[in-house]
């Protein structure tokens, strides 16, 4: 099983966005900085279980334009079934209870922070400047729609430099053609491609 990169940046974030949260709302509760027991049973359930609902509404998918008013909903939505499913092990086992005030205040706190963390996620993602550079080979229209792809999907993580011929002879019209086949290594080097 291949898991993208990207989706462990995400998963990470929204760990830390837990233990925050976590941390936010015993604070507020006992309105004094207290040592938070990150060890209790509740805080625990909720590292496995919000994590698996951001899931289940595709909020990891590495791809994927995390757009204002979209993930608002995804995000509320699995806060509040993240929310029941929590109640619901609370109520089936006395041991994951805590007070509801630091219940409640935890989910708020996490479906901002999640918000938030797509949010920048979009932002990072769609400024391109961590696109690693990539040349195509080819010139034919297959190539020619990988690239169309590439330039559409703002997440792809692909900047083209631009087309390696697979012949001497090719007209260029529209497309940046660098150079033959012939000349793949110094191309790769010259213009540090880092996927072709």
């Amino acid at each position: 099983m291949n898991i993208s990169k990207r989706s462990l940046f995400l998963l990470a974030l929204d760990l830390l966005c837990i233990a925050a949260s976590y941390q936010a709302a015993c604070f507020l509760r006992a309105e004094r900085i207290a040592p938070v027991d990150f060890l209790h049973p509740f805080f625990l359930l909720c590292l496995f279980a919000l994590p698996v609902v951001l899931y289940i509404f595709d909020l990891y998918y590495p791809l994927k334009l995390f757009k204002r008013a979209e993930t608002a909903v995804d995000v509320v939505l699995a806060g509040l079934s993240g929310g029941s499913l929590l109640g619901l092990c609370s109520y089936l086992n006395r041991s994951f209870s805590i007070s509801r005030p630091i219940f409640i205040y935890s989910l708020i706190f996490f479906c901002v922070g999640t918000f938030v963390i797509r949010r920048l996620y979009d932002f990072i993602f769609k400024s391109r400047f961590l696109d690693k550079k990539t040349l195509i080979i080819g010139t034919g229209p297959l190539a020619r729609e990988i690239a169309e792809i590439i330039r559409r999907t703002p997440h792809s993580g692909m900047d083209i430099v631009g087309f390696v011929s697979e012949t001497d002879h090719v007209k260029e019209g529209r497309m940046k053609v660098l150079g033959n086949l012939g000349k793949l290594l110094s191309l790769v080097a010259w213009h540090k491609a880092q996927i072709v």
